[in-house]
């Protein structure tokens, strides 16, 4: 355990750096070929949102972590109550695009919202595996997941913004991100679903995950509704910068 943990915090130490210097370059290039509007518009729909991300698996995904001993009944129920949750609010977000876009005054966000809301079902799928990893320590794999998904997203965004798709090059950059994600954290977990599904099972997290969503929700606003106003009163350029 002692070799693993110190392996693990080797593997991650060096994930944040080569992450920071990745995230570096990508954003220095994307800068060049973007306008601060195509960020601002991006980031209109992330702050609208992001609340419902806090949401979607009702912090069941780090009690996982948190939990000493789990069962195959408790991974399964979560990651089926996560799959629920995404699907249900893909669908909010898809519908609300028009709502979003009045919001903000900006016509642009109803297609580029209805688009994103995809990412809702991806990041559902994510969540147990990713989180399987982290339970197991095995922090080369999380390397592996993180630096492949950045990097081929971030290749994805240039590629776009250079043959200027504009803010949809941000757009192409997350889906990307989080397309390569999935494919990668499923291969390195060797986890596979089955279908079965226990509310029982979900019921010993709720002590732990209901005080963390109250946490993270309040945390949330705390840190975007700033974000929030300048979009909606000073424009997408502003929020841009």
């Amino acid at each position: 355990f002692k070799k693993n943990t110190l392996s693990g915090i080797s593997w991650s130490a060096g994930s944040q750096v080569i992450r920071l210097i990745l995230n570096l370059a990508i954003t220095s290039v994307l800068a060049r070929l973007l306008l601060p509007e195509d960020y601002g518009l991006i980031g209109m729909i992330t702050v609208a949102t992001g609340f419902l991300m806090v949401l979607r698996d009702f912090g069941f995904g780090a009690a996982l972590v948190q939990k000493k001993e789990v069962e195959e009944i408790e991974y399964v129920s979560v990651f089926w109550l996560n799959v629920i949750m995404g699907v249900v609010l893909a669908v909010v977000v898809f519908l609300s695009a028009p709502l979003i876009a009045s919001f903000y005054n900006e016509p642009q966000l109803i297609p580029v919202t209805k688009f994103m809301s995809i990412g809702f079902i991806l990041n559902s799928l994510i969540v147990v595996p990713n989180n399987i990893l982290y339970k197991n320590i095995q922090f080369k794999n999380l390397f592996v997941v993180d630096i492949s998904s950045l990097l081929i997203g971030g290749v994805v965004g240039i590629i776009f913004a250079y043959y200027d798709w504009a803010y949809w090059s941000l757009v192409a950059q997350s889906i990307a991100t989080q397309l390569v994600t999935l494919v990668v954290v499923f291969y390195l977990s060797k986890w596979k679903p089955s279908f079965q599904f226990s509310g029982k099972a979900l019921a010993g997290f709720r002590s732990f995950s209901l005080p963390l969503i109250a946490d993270s929700s309040i945390n949330y606003w705390v840190r975007n509704l700033d974000n929030l106003l300048i979009g909606k009163y000073l424009g997408k350029a502003e929020l841009g910068y």
